[in-house]
């Protein structure tokens, strides 16, 4: 049988038809791969699709880090990857006074902080780009892995989330526009507040001589016309 959602989720880890035909196992031995109504080979065949797709072994998705006073919140997102050695230059750290391990600081991570300055940040590795491979946003991504690290006997973020000021996608294609028509990068105009978004946010408040938190506002929508329709 193959079931699935109208976009072609299927089964208990929503694996779509072609992560079916590529990754899916008959864990339990039965012949069959049945990711509907047996946990174990719908569970296999998740893990067979993160090995497949690059999954270190032994290795974290990421970090918690804290940012320095005054750091710089444009850094944040794949195009701005470097060692994590380099990050501790800047003097990010981790959190609840944790070390990075030594034989760890020449290994490539990159800056997420889905809130700007206003919530928890965090340098991820490879694993995470792999959990991204399953699900594109990094939110998601966060979560399986903060979910897992919970599982394993983690605690919660350290840092918490503060409020912040929620947008339509039609508000946020307007701010976009708007950041684009000022000459800032904010990727594609899609309504989503990305990394590259997020990224445009903060740059746009250093031109402005506001904080910079990296994180839109409604303050920053007024400066973008109703008027200013994308396509």
């Amino acid at each position: 049988r193959m079931k699935s959602s109208w976009a072609g989720a299927m089964g208990h880890t929503q694996f779509l038809p072609s992560d079916f035909r590529n990754y899916a196992v008959d864990f339990d031995g039965d012949g069959r791969r049945d990711i509907w109504g047996t946990i174990p080979d719908a569970l296999a065949s998740t893990a067979n699709f993160l090995k497949k797709n690059g999954w270190e072994k032994g290795k974290t998705w990421g970090y918690e880090v804290k940012l320095p006073k005054g750091f710089d919140c444009t850094l944040e997102g794949v195009a701005n990857a470097r060692s994590i050695a380099d990050w501790t230059e800047l003097g990010i750290v981790r959190t609840r006074g944790r070390k990075f391990r030594q034989d760890r600081l020449a290994e490539n991570a990159y800056l997420v902080a889905p809130a700007g300055t206003l919530g928890p940040a965090f340098l991820v590795l490879n694993n995470f780009a792999v959990f991204r491979s399953y699900n594109k946003a990094d939110l998601y991504a966060l979560y399986v892995g903060h979910v897992a690290d919970r599982i394993n006997g983690g605690g919660p973020f350290a840092a918490g989330w503060s409020r912040v000021e929620s947008f339509t996608r039609d508000e946020m294609k307007r701010l976009q526009t708007a950041m684009a028509n000022a000459g800032l990068d904010v990727g594609k105009i899609d309504g989503l507040i990305g990394t590259i978004t997020r990224a445009a946010v903060g740059n746009w408040q250093k031109k402005l001589g506001r904080a910079e938190t990296c994180y839109p506002t409604r303050s920053l929508l007024k400066l973008a016309p109703k008027t200013l329709l994308t396509e």
